[in-house]
This record gives structure tokens, C-alpha cells and sequence, in this order.
């Protein structure tokens, strides 16, 4: 059992004779999901995967024209164009609901950690065929290493550089399809969101979800969960144990020496998602409930956990320095911390989040 999940069961269960009881809160006053929900779908939600779209579309249009013209300054671009893409999609990330989920959208966007590392023969594959057409049809015909973001960082950010895509070879087309496939499903999810508000938003006892509780379980489930991954896939896996033992290898977006970034954005786009929309916020649901101390305490450890990823730089050519290391096992604490201070705002609030999906244990 994950620390999460056993600091909410020593915060909420005592044992007694008859086994484990668990007390519920007593609330000041009944949480408006209602209102957080709406604002979390309108404000938080929809208008970031907007920016997903607009971005993948650009990345898109950006590979098209260096392929057209393969030169060092249009390959700066078209790298500029995928940071901005997975940056947008990492602002994002956290949501693990809705259309994301249809088909595993989200698994074709970004097929990571690859545990098995199948990826680099699947590629090897893909690009063995120099009369290959990477189109719809190829695209569901594979797996989904072959797709989304971190196969095209892994053709477009080589040590080769352009050279790689000034011959007659299929990297470039390649490239060019997933990035269309990119392009696709991020336009999809957002167009989708549209009525998938309405299903979020628009309650009775005929609707898929009946009450805002229920709603707002998914919402919380998307707060809370990605710390853990955060702390665990995204630092703990690649840091090691000591600065000798750290493989950056392992770090989500290495070869684009964006791994940091990621972390930054991830951890930006959780604390708005708490406190920084209006008029309605989870923050100002636990004052409302009289616990205004907890939650300045979250939205003080978010702040400070940003803070030091601002400092941060990032990892080049795989080196973390003895600085980086040090700076990195401090996030990691205080990402443990905001865990313990999250578990109590879920008993504060009555949320009951359940099994945690993305526990990869």
C-alpha cells in the first residue's frame, strides 16, 4: 500500500474490537461541487486542451515545412514546435477522465514510461519499409509506441541532427504522420469536451452521473493521483538513490531536455487547478469548511515546490549535477508532504477517491 493511500486510512480509520471503523467528517456546511465543477470544466479544463490543440496543430504544420526543406534553423523550429506541444499536453496530463480516456487517447498521446522498452524495435520496424505510407491505416494497424509524442522526440532530437532527414530515408514521414495523428486526436478531445461539460454539468436521475459528488470524485481523483506519479515515475525512477546511481535515461522527456520543464508544468497546472480559478475553488471549499489553515497550507507547499523547479535547470546530456540531485530529492519530500496535506483535504471534503489507477504497483 502506496503512503498516500495509507495516510488517508490512519487519518480517517481507528480499530476497534470489531475490526476497522472509519469516521466521516462533520462538515460546517455542504461543499458546492456544483460551482467547482463548472468552473474547473470552464476554466481549468476546456481552455487547456484548446491550447493543446492549437499547439499540435502547429507542430504539425512546422514538421511539414522542415520536411519540405530540411535545414538546421527549420529544425530549431520544429523543436520549438513539439516543447510547445508537450508542454500543452503535460498541462493537461493530469486529467485522467473524460474523452483523454476513449480508445486510450491518452496512451496514444504519450506511451510512457515504455517498461519494456519496445518501442526502439517497433520503430526500427516501422522505418525498415523506405515505401512505407504512414497514414490512418498504418497508424491502426500498430501498437501504441508508434504514436504520439515521445516517438517523434525520439526521431526528431538525435545526435545526427539534420543530416538524419537529408537522405532518402523515411524518418521524415514518419514524423509527419504521427504528428497528424498528434494533431487529430488533441482537436477531437477538445472538440468533445463541448458536450462532454454538458454530460458533467447537467445532472438528474436519467444522466450518466447523478449528483456533483460524483462529478467531483473524478475531478479530485485528477488532483491527487498525479502527485504520486509525479514523485514516483517522473523523479524517484530516473534520481536513484544517490547522485552516482541517477539514470536521466529514464526521465520523461530527456532527449528534448525537457524533463524539467514537465515537472514545472505539471505542478503548475495542479496548484491552478486549486486555488488559482475563481470564483469557485477547492481552496475555498476548505475554508468554507472552517480549515483555512489546511488550505493555505497546500496552496503554501504548492508555491514553494514551484519556487524550486523555477530554480532548476535542466538536465543536460543526461549529467545531473551533485546541485540537481539535491535540488530534485527536496521536491520529491515536499511532493510526499503535499500528498499527507491532500489525503486530509479529501477527508475534509467527504471525497472518497477509491483505488488509485495509476498506481503502477
Amino acid at each position: 500500500m502506496n503512503r498516500y493511500k495509507s495516510a488517508i486510512r490512519r487519518s480517517v480509520c481507528a480499530l476497534g474490537y470489531l475490526g476497522i471503523v472509519c469516521f466521516l467528517p462533520v462538515m460546517a456546511q455542504e461543499p458546492d461541487w456544483s460551482s467547482v465543477n463548472a468552473t474547473l470544466v470552464h476554466q481549468h479544463v476546456m481552455p487547456r486542451y484548446a491550447s493543446m490543440a492549437e499547439s499540435s496543430l502547429q507542430l504539425q504544420q512546422s514538421l511539414e515545412a522542415f520536411c519540405q526543406m530540411p535545414t538546421e534553423s527549420n529544425l530549431v523550429l520544429a523543436q520549438t514546435a513539439y516543447r510547445h506541444a508537450m508542454s500543452d499536453w503535460q498541462a493537461v496530463q493530469h486529467i485522467g477522465f473524460g474523452p483523454v480516456t476513449l480508445f486510450m487517447r491518452n496512451y496514444a498521446l504519450q506511451y510512457w514510461p515504455d517498461r519494456r522498452n519496445t518501442t526502439p524495435n517497433h520503430l526500427r520496424a516501422a522505418l525498415a519499409d523506405p515505401e512505407a505510407v504512414f497514414d490512418d491505416t498504418f497508424f491502426s494497424s500498430v501498437g501504441i509506441s508508434l504514436k504520439g509524442f515521445p516517438v517523434i522526440e525520439r526521431v526528431l532530437f538525435t545526435e545526427e541532427g539534420v543530416s538524419v532527414f537529408q537522405e532518402p530515408r523515411p524518418e521524415c514521414r514518419f514524423i509527419q504522420g504521427v504528428s497528424t495523428l498528434v494533431a487529430k486526436t488533441a482537436d477531437e478531445i477538445s472538440s468533445e469536451w463541448k458536450i462532454y461539460s454538458q454530460t458533467l454539468l447537467q445532472l438528474n436521475e436519467d444522466t450518466h452521473y447523478r449528483t456533483a459528488d460524483e462529478v467531483a470524485t473524478l475531478f479530485m481523483k485528477s488532483w491527487v493521483e498525479p502527485v504520486q506519479v509525479i514523485l514516483e515515475q517522473k523523479i524517484i525512477a530516473p534520481l536513484g538513490d544517490s547522485q552516482d546511481k541517477t539514470r536521466w535515461q529514464r526521465s520523461e522527456s530527456w532527449r528534448s531536455e525537457q524533463s524539467i520543464e514537465n515537472l514545472r508544468v505539471n505542478v503548475k497546472a495542479l496548484h491552478h487547478f486549486y486555488s488559482l480559478i475563481g470564483p469557485f475553488s477547492v481552496k475555498d471549499l476548505l475554508i468554507e469548511q472552517e480549515q483555512k489553515s489546511l488550505a493555505q497550507e497546500i496552496d503554501d507547499a504548492f508555491v514553494s515546490i514551484i519556487t524550486n523547479l523555477d530554480a532548476l535547470p535542466e538536465v543536460q546530456e543526461t549529467q545531473v549535477s551533485l546541485e540537481q540531485f539535491e535540488a530534485l530529492s527536496t521536491i520529491a519530500h515536499d511532493l510526499s508532504a503535499l500528498q499527507d496535506l491532500q489525503g486530509r483535504a479529501m477527508q475534509v471534503l467527504g471525497i472518497r477517491l477509491g483505488f488509485n489507477s495509476r498506481d503502477g504497483d
